[in-house]
């Protein structure tokens, strides 16, 4: 359904009324394979997708995390935020973060993070964080995205950002990135931090030149 080029309107709403009657038969993978086919689709089925999230919150306990990052990164595409699914989802993801592989981590974080505020998306960074995880660059553009559309920075927001930016992989990238966690120290008022990060970013980009 998902890889259709067109989309049969009739049929498509014939084959969510039969899912959303046969929805609490429907296994984690049927659960999740059907949200993202409706994603792939750009397709609000508000009554599917609703019946969805509430199936998916009562087997939660079954999930694997493919089919949480399918889910979460279904909702999040079509921007449909249902805090009780948000929050399963959030627990389903700490509960299971050791066995997500990086590309699943970045998607879930990324979701996570266009659906909760931020909020949710940090948490699971946290935990990822703590665990020398690599959530990818989906997960940390979504991070920072949401720094930029709160409220202005506190001190404990901008270490927080600072530390995310200071954790990116990548040797190409990493002088850029210091570069604006030094901006971020600079923001928090720890001038010393500051001039320390540009220090070592204009010392990586000298190297990654003569490489």
């Amino acid at each position: 359904m998902a890889t259709s080029r067109y989309q049969n309107t009739t049929l498509i709403n014939a084959v969510a009324d039969a899912a959303v009657d046969k929805i609490r038969e429907f296994q984690p993978q049927g659960l999740a394979n059907t949200a993202w086919s409706l994603a792939a689709l750009a397709n609000h089925q508000s009554p599917l997708l609703d019946a969805i999230a509430s199936a998916a919150i009562l087997r939660i306990s079954e999930f694997e995390p493919q089919h949480v990052a399918s889910t979460a990164w279904a909702f999040a595409d079509l921007e449909l935020r249902d805090a009780p699914l948000l929050d399963a989802l959030s627990h389903a993801a700490l509960a299971l973060i050791a066995e997500f592989r990086s590309r699943e981590l970045g998607s879930t974080v990324w979701a996570l993070a266009r659906l909760g505020g931020g909020a949710a998306g940090w948490m699971v960074f946290a935990e990822a964080d703590r665990l020398r995880l690599n959530i990818g660059l989906s997960g940390v553009s979504a991070l920072l995205s949401s720094c930029e559309r709160g409220p202005r920075a506190s001190r404990r927001s901008l270490a927080r950002e600072m530390r995310l930016l200071l954790r990116c992989r990548g040797a190409e990238l990493r002088p850029a990135f210091r570069g604006a966690a030094a901006q971020r120290a600079a923001e928090a008022g720890d001038a010393e931090k500051a001039l320390q990060l540009l220090s070592k970013a204009d010392s990586m980009g000298h190297h990654s030149e003569l490489a």
